[in-house]
């Protein structure tokens, strides 16, 4: 009777902490981890091409309003859809191929990273997506004058790097982004500043997402569920 209690007990218990842990994810804020910045080498640094959201080239209005750039395969249309603020800029030079480090890019995704924006705050936000996913955000910045100091924000939460001749001159980093609760979109923001620019955004689902976080009240149905099993385990064991 005793050992029966105390399954029982513990179920319960295993339920509450989960429907806590739960309420607590679906009530916190957005999560964003940055990784450290790398050289970019060519195409084939695009992370997870076959699961692209959404692909920005932060180009002036001169440049065409979409370009698409092959990886492997798979055709990741750039845009420069639903981009605010900075001054476009475009010129052949910005990717270097003789970067340190860097092999060479074909002619689309050179185009890409040969336009930037800066002088303002500039941003773009991704909507549509679904809360409790998470998704990677892979920001690129190209510059073959080096020594420029980058500063990238997802929702505030933020990361900076400087590029230099004797690392790397175009550089990219990932954020690995999870939206808990309910929250749909996040805002990509380039802050303003001297050196300060974003050339391209890519968001892509990440492939171990495991979908929307329950409610509360479906973690607690599941621990009812888990102690009713248990007893009835314990009923016919003793029939």
């Amino acid at each position: 009777m005793m050992t029966t209690f105390l399954s029982k007990t513990r179920l319960a218990a295993a339920a509450a902490s989960l429907m806590l842990a739960l309420a607590a994810q679906n009530a916190s804020a957005i999560t964003v981890v940055w990784s450290a910045p790398e050289a970019i080498n060519s195409n084939a640094d695009i992370i997870n091409p076959g699961n692209v959201i959404r692909a920005v080239n932060f180009a002036p209005s001169s440049q065409p309003a979409s370009i698409d750039v092959n990886v492997g395969g798979n055709i990741i249309a750039f845009t420069q859809a639903g981009v605010t603020g900075g001054t476009g800029f475009f010129n052949t030079s910005f990717f270097d191929d003789n970067n340190p480090a860097a092999g060479t890019v074909d002619a689309d995704f050179h185009q890409v990273l040969d336009s930037f924006r800066d002088n303002s705050t500039t941003s773009v936000t991704i909507s549509g997506l679904v809360a409790g996913e998470t998704y990677f955000v892979q920001a690129f910045q190209s510059d073959d004058r080096g020594n420029r100091t980058t500063t990238w924000n997802i929702n505030g939460i933020g990361t900076s790097f400087a590029s230099n001749t004797s690392l790397f001159r175009s550089a990219f980093a990932i954020a690995t982004v999870t939206l808990d609760g309910g929250e749909t979109s996040f805002t990509f923001e380039r802050p303003g500043g001297a050196g300060n620019q974003v050339n391209a955004v890519v968001v892509t689902q990440a492939p171990a997402s495991n979908g929307a976080i329950p409610e509360p009240a479906t973690a607690v149905m599941a621990g009812m569920m888990l102690v009713g099993l248990a007893a009835r385990k314990r009923r016919s064991r003793v029939a």
